[in-house]
């Protein structure tokens, strides 16, 4: 989900180094992008501090976090063995949330989300009508979210790293309400 330079720059480095790297446009953007103010044929120049890494073996919750019992009482079904993909589909008959909420049902014994910084994610998502919402577990990789930003994701603070939760969204603009099925795979903390 980044440029095929950072792919190709970033492997062998480690988690504290920083990073000088220079991206030729054939690696970054070769037609440009004109709402980044980058031109076609411009060579992009990066300095990259490296405060986490996140790798396949942790992206999803930890696998023996302790299950809260909370799942049973949801409007969705959630799937999946902790410790790895999950999946999220809603009971039918449900009613639409009509609020924001989130609901941990395994709690990991890492470090709460702190209130700032970024969390680290995996996550699957349906729209209440069935439609699928995507997944970060069929992209591969978990997704970097920056808190405080008021997305629902600022509701995973407190929480701790390896728990896995639902959050239900009610509709907004013409989208469906969405269940979602989070994995909280890391916190770093935000840079001083």
């Amino acid at each position: 989900m980044v440029i095929q330079g950072w792919r190709e720059g970033l492997p062998g480095t480690h988690v504290g180094d920083r990073v000088l790297l220079s991206v030729p446009s054939e690696l970054g953007y070769p037609d440009g992008n004109e709402d980044a103010g980058i031109a076609a044929g411009d060579t992009l120049v990066f300095v990259i501090d490296l405060l986490g890494a996140f790798g396949a073996d942790t992206v999803s919750a930890q696998p023996d976090a302790r299950e809260t019992g909370e799942a049973a009482g949801l409007p969705v079904t959630v799937g999946g063995e902790l410790g790895g993909p999950a999946t999220v589909q809603v009971k039918a008959g449900s009613a639409p949330p009509t609020e924001v909420s989130t609901t941990t049902i395994a709690e990991g014994d890492g470090e709460p989300v702190g209130g700032a910084g970024t969390v680290v994610v995996s996550f699957a998502a349906t729209g209440w009508d069935g439609t699928p919402g995507g997944s970060t577990w069929d992209l591969g990789a978990p997704e970097a979210i920056r808190l405080g930003a008021g997305t629902v994701f600022d509701d995973l603070v407190g929480r701790p790293v390896g728990s896995r939760v639902v959050t239900l969204i009610p509709a907004s603009g013409g989208t469906p309400a969405i269940a979602a099925v989070v994995d909280i795979v890391g916190w770093v903390p935000p840079v001083e």
